[in-house]
């Protein structure tokens, strides 16, 4: 009977212990069901599985697709006369990728673009294994006593994002893009303890399902044209993002971040290259130099008609300081196929482009590696309208 009780309270105190090296009271409760507490951590080992909530967070929120907030068409205010403006169209034809990438050209000046989106996320793996079946295993007190946790998690996240551009000059663009998320978790732990002196061992499970819903991480976006040559179009882009989302509530990362990078593109016989290449500064006190990446977007737009454009872009980003093989995320690649389509054009006459577009968008990212948290397929859709 002694035994027995040890043996529930020792339960209890692993249940009621195991993450203290984890953050925030809400992520803690999503993924194993119990609050915090102040007792000491009793496991020895399996940090990989205390630190899962922290690391599950960081990898799930930076990967939260962005919408290009590129232009549909780029013009011009030229003047024709003394104080008499005139819009023309500049830059190669089409519309632009469609997510995390690009164009070189600017908007020009008063021009401006207004877009919604919406991306819907079914996460199904953590580093190549199926987030159904995740087991950890570790070892506690008294001596030579082992403890097994297998784990169901099933999340979902759906990102609505607003965003809108203006041409403050004919080279130099600034963008704000306000995303709204919602993420739900329906998730099992089960977790067995064994002994070599115990007759059998002794389990406990749980079951967490919440949702949260809330504002997510803020982008500010600069663009600045530098260059038009005959072989390529150079602009220089910085990107702000705020930690507005909730870290705890997995809305956010939790940390700023500063992101300068080069922005090339050029078209040529209905062919638009593109490629963009940034460093992102993570401002997260000690882990800064972990967060901190190497980002990029790489690929091609096929403009067939003025009013339809088909893009691909390799997408991803790569962690130079991530020495702690227990996080998940250290390099991320993707692969997005999507088009645009002219929807609806206002304002036209026979010497003047049309004074307003609509124009509607859909696009597929699929991962290309399994390295974080992952879903297989990421549907996004949208619209933009821009006069």
């Amino acid at each position: 009977m002694a035994k027995n009780a040890l043996r529930s309270l020792l339960l209890i105190a692993l249940a009621l212990g195991w993450v203290q090296t984890v953050k925030g009271d809400d992520l803690i409760e999503n993924f194993f069901g119990i609050p915090q507490s102040d007792q000491e951590t009793i496991l020895v080992g399996g940090e990989a599985f205390l630190r899962l909530p922290q690391s599950f967070t960081s990898a799930l929120t930076e990967n939260f697709p962005v919408s290009s907030v590129v232009p549909p068409f780029a013009f011009r205010r030229v003047e024709v006369e003394p104080g008499e403006y005139e819009r023309m169209p500049i830059g190669p034809p089409g519309m632009g990728p469609v997510l995390f990438a690009e164009r070189a050209t600017t908007q020009g000046r008063g021009m401006l673009s207004v877009s919604a989106s919406f991306t819907y996320l079914d996460y199904q793996e953590l580093d190549g294994h199926q987030l159904d079946n995740l087991r950890f295993t570790g070892l506690t007190e008294p001596p030579g006593t082992t403890w097994t946790a297998d784990l169901d998690l099933d999340v979902e996240a759906t990102l609505t994002a607003a965003a809108i551009a203006y041409g403050v000059t004919n080279n130099l663009d600034v963008a704000v893009v306000v995303p709204w998320v919602t993420v739900d978790f329906d998730n099992r732990t089960n977790l067995e303890i064994t002994n070599p002196d115990w007759e059998e061992p002794i389990g406990f499970s749980w079951r967490r399902h919440h949702s949260y819903e809330g504002l997510g991480d803020i982008l500010v976006r600069s663009k600045l044209l530098v260059a038009e040559t005959r072989v390529t179009d150079i602009a220089l882009a910085f990107d702000y993002k705020t930690e507005t989302g909730d870290e705890d509530k997995v809305l956010g990362t939790g940390y700023e971040t500063y992101k300068p990078f080069i922005v090339l593109s050029k078209g040529f016989l209905g062919f638009v290259p593109h490629l963009n290449v940034g460093y992102s500064f993570a401002d997260a006190g000690r882990r800064s130099d972990e967060l901190s990446r190497l980002e990029y977007a790489a690929g091609v737009e096929f403009v067939p008609t003025n009013r339809l454009t088909a893009a691909v872009s390799f997408t991803g980003f790569h962690k130079f300081h991530f020495d702690d093989d227990e996080d998940f995320g250290e390099s991320i690649h993707n692969v997005s196929v999507g088009c645009k389509w002219v929807a609806l054009q206002w304002g036209a006459t026979e010497s003047a482009p049309p004074k307003g577009n609509l124009v509607v968008y859909a696009n597929v990212m699929r991962r290309i590696n399994d390295d974080g948290v992952r879903a297989d397929w990421v549907p996004t859709m949208g619209m933009q309208v821009a006069f």
